[in-house]
Formats: C-alpha cells, structure tokens, sequence
C-alpha cells in the first residue's frame, strides 16, 4: 500500500541512489562535474537529508518536506541555469570554483564529493536524449509536486486527528 511514509521511503532511497549514481559516474566513468553540477549534487544531498529527517519522526515531517522542497526548487533553479548556458540563452558563465559563501571552502575539505573541474558547456554524458541538467531539473520537478502533495496530505491527516 502506497501512503505517506512509503512514498517519503521511495524518494528519499531515489535521493541517495541518483546521489550514488553521480559518485559513480564521476569517479568510476570519469566525467568530471562542474560548478553547476555541484551546486545540482548540493541541492540533491539536500533533498535526501529533508527524506531522512522527514522518516525520522512522524512530527517532524513537515519539517523534512519543507526541506525537500525548498532544496528541490534550488536544484531545479541551478538546473534551469546550467541548461541555458549549455544551449547558450543564458549569457551566465560557469564560475572557476564553488563559492559555499560562510561555509568555506568545502570543496577542499570533501573533494571527492565537492570539487567541480569540468566545463560547464560539455554535454557529453546523454541518456535518451537528455543531457544531465534536463534529467535533474525533471527529477527536481518530481520532488518539488511530491513534496508538495506530501505536505499537504500531512496537514489533512494532522487536521483528521485533531478533530477526533
């Protein structure tokens, strides 16, 4: 049975395998990420610790959806950049570093997981047809209405035990 918990189950183990999937294909497949594909893996990590801490308590929950969605709405942002400076509508450049503004320089710390030295123009990795910032502004949609609805089948359900 799919309800509100499965369903945050189903999202935040998408979450941690398409994070996996991007740690593999950088360090296994040897495409190098960019800025912008940082900031789209940020925005990602953000999305699956919303998961975890919305899986952690029933009370909690909104909490972690909130997250999810202000996380998804950023990588769908950042996603929405990186595709208009790879068909050229956004004069934007891609930036020489990431700037983590008073975080530091976390790509130092993690660079395994933060450093970006690729080009933010090449669209060699393809999957049918879609480049990597179209396949994650899709999946930044998806998480962006299903933490919306999630919310809100929260605040009916909470409403529901209130008035018993």
């Amino acid at each position: 049975m799919l309800n509100q918990k499965n369903f945050l189950w189903l999202g935040t183990l998408l979450a941690f395998l398409l994070l996996c999937y991007a740690l593999y294909s950088q360090h296994i497949n040897g495409f190098e990420p960019c800025v912008r594909c940082i900031y789209q893996r940020l925005a990602l990590i953000g999305v699956l610790l919303g998961g975890v801490i919305s899986l952690s308590h029933y009370w909690l929950r909104p909490v972690g959806l909130i997250i999810v969605f202000v996380c998804a709405f950023l990588g769908l942002s950042e996603a929405n950049t990186h595709i208009g400076v790879m068909d050229g509508t956004v004069s934007d450049f891609c930036p020489f570093r990431p700037n983590f503004g008073f975080l530091g320089r976390l790509d130092k710390l993690i660079p395994w997981l933060l450093e970006g030295p690729g080009d933010c123009i090449d669209d060699s990795w393809k999957m049918l047809g879609f480049t990597m910032p179209q396949w994650v502004w899709f999946i930044c949609i998806n998480f962006l209405i299903g933490s919306a609805i999630l919310f809100f089948t929260f605040l009916m359900s909470v409403k529901k035990r209130l008035a018993r």
